[in-house]
């Protein structure tokens, strides 16, 4: 059931997306003038209006809402990830060697610690108290091991394999950082599906929340 609270929090999801975006785009060199400040709010309405289609749709396909909310839950997760690294990247200038593993190691650490939240009271909505810490613990798990694959998928591309085909450092940095996501998006929906929350997989509303 869509509640008033999934449309709020996909407006605030949108918002952050939209913000960490602009940082993002400059390191690709593309220049957004005044439109910058409209990103997060053109994404804004975008995740909600996504959001409601996913709920409508799910009355023939039950799933859909609930992924709908994961897959939200997931870009936010990425425009975390790589809106610091990207902020990093313009602070310092550094964009491969040791500091980007730092960054990234940083970047994604903060993601995965977002996703937590996000996933638990939102996406999966847990509304156990009890067991909390052998739940986190598995959490933590699933995370290292994701963060593992993520930062060496990451190294790999940008320090092992280098830019390709003219590809500038920075653009290439951002390449690596997005090849490292598609691997571990399949490890940490696996995880976190079937490991830490898998009593309450099916979805419903925030504790104790209606419209």
């Amino acid at each position: 059931m869509l509640k008033r609270s999934d449309i709020v929090f996909s407006f605030i999801i949108g918002f952050v997306f939209g913000w960490f975006l602009i940082p993002i785009l400059s390191n690709f060199a593309i220049e957004l003038g005044g439109f910058a400040f409209f990103l997060p709010i053109v994404f804004s309405f975008f995740a909600a209006l996504a959001l409601f289609a996913a709920w409508f749709l799910s009355r023939w396909l039950a799933p859909l809402f609930q992924f709908a909310k994961f897959a939200a839950v997931g870009a936010l997760n990425f425009a975390i990830d790589f809106g610091i690294l990207n902020i990093l990247i313009l602070i310092t200038g550094t964009a491969a060697g040791l500091g980007f593993v730092i960054f990234k190691t940083i970047s994604v650490a903060v993601a995965i610690v977002n996703s937590y939240f996000w996933n638990k009271f939102w996406t999966f909505s847990d509304r156990q108290t009890q067991g909390g810490a052998k739940e986190f613990f598995e959490f933590m798990i699933v995370t290292l091991v994701g963060i593992g694959v993520n930062v060496g998928v990451a190294h790999l591309v940008v320090n092992i394999i280098g830019p390709l085909g003219g590809i500038g450092e920075r653009p290439w940095a951002n390449i690596g950082a997005a090849a490292s996501v598609v691997i571990t998006l399949f490890w940490n929906f696996l995880g976190y599906k079937f490991v830490v929350f898998k009593k309450t997989e099916e979805p419903s509303d925030l504790p104790g929340r209606s419209a």
